[in-house]
C-alpha cells in the first residue's frame, strides 16, 4: 500500500498540526510501506527537516498543478491531510483531479472559534485581534456549512480525539471512521533522569489567543513565590513576556531528544489551555514520566483521565490551590511512578491509523 501525506502551508516539522504526519511516514517506512510526503509551499525549516531526516520520499512544490504532477506519478492509493481549510481545499483538488482515494485528520475544527468564549485575544496584535472579531460576527452555520460539505467528500475522516469526535458529531453533524491519536515516538518521549526538585514546566499554546494571560501571571507568581525554576514552551510572544518579568527559560527551537529530557527532568508540567482537542505537551510529558497539570476539559482532560497520571483542576481557582499545596503533589508522584500503556504510543496510533485505511 502506498500512503501519501499533504502538508501545506507550515514552517515548523515541530508543530502540532505535522507532528502526525512526520512520525506515521517515518513508522510506515519502517515497516516496508511505501510512504510519501507532500510539502506544499512550505518553509525552509521544515524542508531542512526532511533533507536531513534522509529516511522518507518528500517532494517539495509551490503549485497545486505541480502536487497533483507528483501524486500521480507517485501512484499512492490514499492522500491524507488535515482539517485546516486551505488544506481540505487542497484534498478537494485531488479528489476532483485524481483516482486516489482523500483521507482527512480532523484536529482543528473550522468555525469553531466563532462561538467559543474560551479564547484571550487581548494580548494579539491588532490584526490577529480584527480576524478574531470578524469571525464572532459571522454565523456559526455559515462558517461550517462549506467546511462540512468539503468533509463529506472524503473517503475518510479520522479524529485526533474522543473529544474530538463529540464536536464533529454534536456540532457539525459527522461521523467519523475512527480516532486515532496522534503519535507519540517513544524512544524518544522516555524518562531520561532523576527529578530536580522546584523545576516546572509551563505551556503557553500554540495557537494564537488559546492560553489567558491573566491566569499565567497568577500561575508564576505563585511559583516564583515558592521559588520554583520556570520553564516554558509554546508562544513566543507570552514567553518573552514571562522572560523579562519572572526569569523563566523559554524552551526556543529544540530538538525532540532536548525537550524529552526537560519534561523528564521537571516535577510538573503545566498546560493552562481550556482548547486543547489533544493535547501534545500532556501526552509527552506523561510519555517522559513527568505529571501534568490541566482543566478537566477538551484533549487535555482526556488523556489525564485516560492514564491517571496527572491532576485535574475544574477551575482557575482550584489550580492556584493545587500550586500553593505543590510541594505536596510532588511528594505523591515521586511515589507513583507511570506505567500503564499509552494508546497513543507511535505503536499503537498507526496500528490505528493502518487498521482504518487497509
Amino acid at each position: 500500500m502506498r500512503i501519501g501525506f499533504l502538508i501545506a502551508h507550515e514552517e515548523s516539522p515541530y508543530a502540532g498540526t505535522v507532528r502526525p504526519f512526520i512520525n506515521w511516514a517515518k513508522k510506515l517506512h519502517r515497516e516496508g510501506y511505501e510512504a510519501y510526503v507532500y510539502l506544499l509551499n512550505c518553509g525552509e525549516n521544515i524542508q531542512r527537516y526532511f533533507k536531513n531526516l534522509g529516511e522518507i520520499n518528500y517532494f517539495s512544490v509551490e503549485s497545486l498543478d505541480k502536487l497533483l504532477m507528483l501524486i500521480k506519478r507517485s501512484k499512492v492509493d490514499v492522500v491524507l491531510s488535515d482539517d485546516l481549510y486551505v488544506r481540505l481545499g487542497y484534498l478537494n483538488k485531488i479528489k476532483t483531479n485524481l483516482d486516489v482515494r482523500t483521507g482527512v485528520y480532523v484536529q482543528i475544527l473550522f468555525g469553531v472559534h466563532s462561538i467559543a468564549d474560551v479564547f484571550d485575544i487581548g494580548y494579539l496584535d491588532s490584526t490577529e485581534q480584527l480576524i478574531y472579531r470578524f469571525s464572532r460576527c459571522l454565523p456559526f452555520s455559515l462558517l461550517k456549512n462549506y467546511y462540512v460539505r468539503l468533509l463529506r467528500r472524503q473517503d475518510i475522516i479520522i479524529v485526533n480525539s474522543f473529544t474530538t469526535a463529540t464536536f464533529l458529531q454534536i456540532l457539525y453533524g459527522l461521523d467519523n471512521d475512527g480516532v486515532v491519536y496522534p503519535p507519540v515516538d517513544m524512544t524518544i518521549f522516555k524518562p531520561y533522569s532523576n527529578k530536580t526538585k522546584n523545576s516546572i514546566l509551563v505551556y503557553l499554546g500554540s495557537r494564537a489567543g488559546d492560553t489567558n494571560l491573566s491566569l499565567v501571571y497568577k500561575i508564576f507568581r505563585v511559583l516564583k513565590s515558592k521559588n520554583f525554576k520556570i520553564f516554558t514552551l509554546g508562544n513566543k510572544k507570552l514567553s518573552s513576556i514571562f522572560v523579562e518579568k519572572f526569569g523563566s527559560s523559554h524552551l526556543n527551537d529544540i530538538s525532540d531528544q532536548e525537550l524529552a529530557k526537560v519534561y523528564s527532568m521537571v516535577s510538573f508540567t503545566i498546560c493552562p489551555q481550556k482548547w486543547e482537542t489533544f493535547g501534545y505537551v500532556a501526552a509527552e510529558s506523561i510519555a517522559c514520566g513527568t505529571p501534568v497539570i490541566v482543566f478537566n476539559v477538551m484533549g487535555l482532560g482526556e488523556i489525564v483521565r485516560e492514564y491517571g497520571y496527572g491532576i485535574l483542576v475544574n477551575n482557575e481557582r482550584y489550580l492556584i490551590e493545587v500550586l500553593l499545596d505543590i510541594d505536596k503533589y510532588e511528594e505523591i508522584f515521586q511515589f507513583t511512578p507511570y506505567s500503564k500503556e499509552l494508546k497513543y504510543s507511535l505503536d499503537q496510533s498507526y496500528a490505528m491509523l493502518l487498521k482504518i485505511l487497509l
